[in-house]
């Protein structure tokens, strides 16, 4: 069975691409599913090579500094082919996640019945259980797959895994993700969307690189892109999957995606818009605040830099950011990140001066001033590509 994965950083066009992708004639995307399978997987490698605290269950992290190497490392390094143990089972039968019993309750009781001797194998049959529930008429073998934020650091175990695998990695600039987000009730520190985001554009980075052996699987699609030019991109999609283009594809005002009985819905933080559109690309110029702005692009100025984003904001330095007056306030926080060490920053002075130490410390590696042993290059940068190629977009910077 073909079978594709849709992942990347939230806010970044993934729910577009998927309905874009059920519109096929020949694809079955299940949108927002399976988070449980992999945070399963994910605890049980920390639970076998973590040397410091984790939280087991607990929601994924950007890595930034996460001193469970060795953890990080056998994800990165696993071909799914751990055995199960019956706690294993158990949780992936009936610790199903939240959004996946929200968006295809139909699956659940078929889940709860699924046997495998290891993570592969039930895998293997969650795609076999989608291509069952949403059947695509006329297509005897259809792509089946499904999307889901936050997974770039499975892409090598599930190509690793199943021959026939792909990924659409999506990204889209930072500061329209977090402007996206942040225009919601809850919120987020923008401290968190750029490390979550400079993790995706590492994986980007590390996996389309030729020497992973992974690059002719894994397909970047820039969000902007996709608005802009939905049939072309929608073409180059197809060619990747070995598919023919079929226009249904694009025809979002008069299709209905089969997973959800819907016609089209947009994802829009701004409202309720109809079809592909483009307003909300640039949209992030007149939410965000100069000093926003500033700090995101002080964050993440080498990534933007390499995918061809435009830096708008002032040259700054950590002397620039003395207050993380940028911030959102902690009351206004999604529940989850209160109180917990992404948000620390904002309550605690000290931590907000290590967060800048840190962050200087990463520029001075970027720019040769400094340097590190592997495991530093590991916690710093996440992959040794990712220095290398984003070493490179700083000189150009400077």
């Amino acid at each position: 069975m073909r079978n594709i994965m849709i992942t990347g950083m939230f806010r970044s066009g993934s729910t577009l691409l998927s309905k874009l992708m059920n519109f096929h004639s020949e694809v079955v995307v299940a949108n927002d599913s399976f988070l449980h399978f992999f945070r399963r997987f994910r605890d049980r490698a920390y639970s076998s090579h973590a040397t410091h605290d984790w939280t087991p269950g607990g929601p994924f992290k950007d890595n930034f500094l996460n001193p469970n190497v060795a953890a990080r490392l056998a994800i990165a390094g696993s071909d799914l082919s751990e055995r199960l143990s019956p706690e294993d089972l158990d949780a992936l039968n009936n610790r199903v996640d939240d959004t996946t019993a929200k968006f295809h309750p139909g699956l659940l009781e078929d889940i709860a019945r699924i046997w495998a001797d290891t993570f592969a194998g039930f895998f293997e049959e969650l795609m076999v259980l989608v291509a069952r529930s949403y059947p695509k008429q006329g297509c005897a073998d259809p792509v089946v797959g499904f999307k889901m934020s936050w997974l770039e650091e499975f892409i090598p175990a599930m190509l690793r895994a199943f021959p026939d695998f792909k990924v659409l990695l999506l990204y889209r600039d930072v500061r329209a993700v977090a402007a996206s987000q942040n225009a919601k009730e809850e919120k987020r520190p923008y401290l968190f969307y750029a490390r979550n985001w400079r993790k995706s554009v590492a994986s980007l980075i590390a996996f389309t690189n030729p020497a992973s052996g992974l690059a002719d699987r894994v397909l970047p699609v820039c969000y902007e892109s996709l608005v802009d030019e939905p049939e072309k991109q929608a073409r180059r999609i197809c060619d990747f999957l070995g598919l023919e283009y079929d226009p249904a594809m694009i025809d979002v005002s008069s299709n209905v995606d089969q997973t959800t009985g819907t016609n089209w819905e947009s994802n829009s933080s701004y409202g309720q818009q109809q079809g592909i559109f483009t307003s909300s690309v640039d949209r992030w110029k007149q939410t965000l605040t100069p000093d926003q702005i500033d700090f995101l692009e002080y964050l993440c100025g080498p990534e933007l830099h390499y995918l061809g984003y435009e830096l708008v904001g002032r040259h700054r330095t950590a002397s620039d950011f003395p207050l993380p007056d940028m911030e959102p306030n902690e009351a206004e926080l999604v529940s989850w990140l209160r109180g917990e060490p992404e948000s620390a920053h904002l309550t605690d002075a000290s931590k907000w001066k290590q967060v800048l130490e840190n962050e200087e410390m990463r520029r001075a590696v970027l720019a040769g001033s400094e340097s590190l042993d592997g495991d530093g290059v590991v916690q710093f940068f996440l992959y040794p590509e990712a220095l290398a190629v984003l070493s490179e977009a700083y000189a150009d910077l400077s």
